[in-house]
This record gives C-alpha cells, structure tokens and sequence, in this order.
C-alpha cells in the first residue's frame, strides 16, 4: 500500500478509536515508508500510546525520536516537546526540564511551548514564583502566538491570586 495511503488508513483507524489497527497500520508504514513517513509514524504511535494512557511508553517512544540523529533535529525537537507536555501530568519538573530547558532560550523558535511546560510543571510542584516568572516571559513576548500569551496571561493571573 502506497506510504499516503497507509498514513490515511492509520488516521483514520485511531480517529474510529481503533487503536490497535491504527497501531499496527503505522508499524507497517514505519517499516515500508519512504522520506518522513517512518518518523511521523513513529510520531503517531506515541500519541495512541498516550491516548490509550500508556504515558510511560509514549515518552519513551519520543525519546527514541528525540535521540535519534537520523530524524531532523526540528522532529527531533518536536519529539522532546511533546514527551515534556506529557510528563507535566506524569513526570516532575526535573523530567519536564530535561527534555524542554534547551528550547526555552530566547532565540528558540519553540520558547514559548516550552516554556508553558515548565511553567506548569513549577506550578503542579508547588514553585508559583517559577511559573510566574515563566509565564510572564510568554505573555510579554510579543512574538509569542496570540492565544499562548492568553493563556499565559490567565496562568499568570491564577498564580497572583493564589
């Protein structure tokens, strides 16, 4: 089955909630595909592992991504962001930081998202003058996307209030 085809089967699969089928439809394509069909089925695969609530394989699967030095290093990031934003409800700070720390430097193009991981990731650990600090670089950036300085906004209001 030709890699498109086979990434629509595998969607459309784990939209019907028919996530094992989808599951096996992206192993194939993960070893049949050709250009970034196999990464972004790996990619697919940690999101039905956590949609099914298997967050510790789903982070390790991103892990594998993340550390894998054929995958573009922008995959590469977006693998390390996504196994940050689930490890804020799974994982410490520490595990959200080891993943998303190196993006939040000002010239990062992902500061923003990763930022708000490790701001929630302070706040669910007690550390409100942390994510505030965090979330108040988000809502100042005027480079940051409008609804990511709402959110950060809203955080930051919480956060004083509380």
């Amino acid at each position: 089955m030709p890699p498109a085809t086979c990434s629509a089967q595998a969607l459309d699969q784990a939209n019907k909630g028919e996530t094992d089928a989808a599951a096996k439809t992206l192993e194939e394509l993960e070893k049949s595909g050709y250009g970034a069909y196999p990464v972004l089925a790996r990619l697919r695969a940690a999101t039905l592992l956590a949609d099914k609530g298997d967050k510790t394989a789903a982070v390790a699967a991103l892990d594998a991504v993340a550390a894998d030095n054929a995958v573009p290093a922008s995959i590469q990031d977006m693998a390390r962001l996504r196994a940050a934003y689930l490890l804020v409800d799974s994982g410490s700070a520490a595990d959200v930081a080891a993943r998303a720390e190196a993006m939040s430097a000002d010239a990062n193009p992902l500061r923003h998202a990763a930022r708000e991981a490790l701001g929630l990731a302070a706040w669910k650990e007690g550390r409100a003058a942390d994510a505030s600090t965090l979330f108040k670089q988000i809502a100042d950036d005027e480079q940051a996307p409008q609804n990511a300085r709402q959110r950060a906004r809203l955080m930051t209001e919480l956060l004083g209030g509380s």
